[in-house]
C-alpha cells in the first residue's frame, strides 16, 4: 500500500525528542511521533469512522528483556493488526 507521509511539527514524548508526521489511509488519519534518534514511533493516533485509538510506548530500554515479560496475562484476546483501523495493510 502506498501512502504519503508528512512532517507536520515536533515534540517531545517521555524525554525523547520526535518528529511528528501524519499520514491518510483508507479514510482513516494517523498521526506519529517518531523518535528522532532512531525513527521508533513513540506514540500514534489514528482517527478512523469506527472511532479513535492513540499508542503510546513510554519508558522505551534497548537492554536484555526476560523471557516472562513477553507472557500475555491469562484471558487477554489476540487482534490481528490488520483488523484495526487506520493500520496500512501489506
Amino acid at each position: 500500500m502506498s501512502y504519503q507521509l508528512e512532517v507536520v511539527g515536533s515534540d517531545t514524548i517521555d524525554g525523547k525528542k520526535c518528529i511528528i508526521a501524519e499520514y491518510n489511509v483508507a479514510g482513516a488519519k494517523t498521526k506519529m511521533w517518531l523518535w528522532e534518534d532512531n525513527g521508533i514511533p513513540l506514540k500514534m493516533e489514528t482517527v478512523a469512522p469506527q472511532g479513535i485509538m492513540v499508542v503510546e510506548y513510554k519508558s522505551v530500554d534497548f537492554g536484555c528483556a526476560a523471557d516472562s515479560m513477553f507472557e500475555l496475562p491469562q484471558g487477554v484476546p489476540i487482534m490481528d493488526m490488520g483488523e484495526i483501523p487506520g493500520m496500512p495493510q501489506q
